[in-house]
């Protein structure tokens, strides 16, 4: 039992570290960061491994799922830094999107269309749109955003 226990902490430990590793390079290759939405479930595997690791009384898989456990916890706490980053003061506008799920039933489109317009944006998506919502918002938002691209799912 032992040595199954071995084996599993020790293939949990190579595909989580090469997993957090993936996830680290994201920094420089954002195609990569499709990996870190999975990071609290790799966090949740790690702890698994820990687990494996402490039965199989190994104290060297152990102290390694340890450590792979403490960067992935600083790793996941450090991506919960919350919305973008404001631009320094003084720099040139480049581009701001705003994205809006309305949740189908929503009764306050005026609010939304005033909270479109105080926002500026240059580039507006809107979810789970009613057709009356969206003619209401139309009517309300034409002169600001006169182009128009709608789609609906089937």
């Amino acid at each position: 039992m032992p040595f199954a226990l071995k084996a599993l902490a020790k293939a949990g430990l190579v595909i989580g570290a090469i997993l957090t590793l993936i996830g680290l390079l994201a920094r420089w290759f954002p195609a990569l960061d499709i990996v870190n939405n999975g990071l609290p479930f790799l966090l949740a595997g790690i702890l698994v491994v820990l687990l494996l690791a402490a039965l199989a009384r190994s104290g060297l898989l152990t102290v390694l799922a340890l450590l792979l456990a403490i960067i992935n916890c600083t790793h996941f706490t450090l991506a919960l830094d919350g919305g973008a980053q404001e631009a320094a003061p003084g720099a040139a506008r480049f581009l701001r999107v705003v994205t809006f799920n309305v949740w189908h039933h929503n009764d306050r489109i005026d609010d939304i269309a005033k909270f479109l317009a105080d926002t500026d944006a240059d580039l507006v998506v809107m979810q789970e749109m009613t057709s009356d919502n969206w003619s209401k918002l139309r009517a309300e938002l034409a002169s600001r955003y006169p182009i128009v691209s709608a789609t609906t799912a089937s």
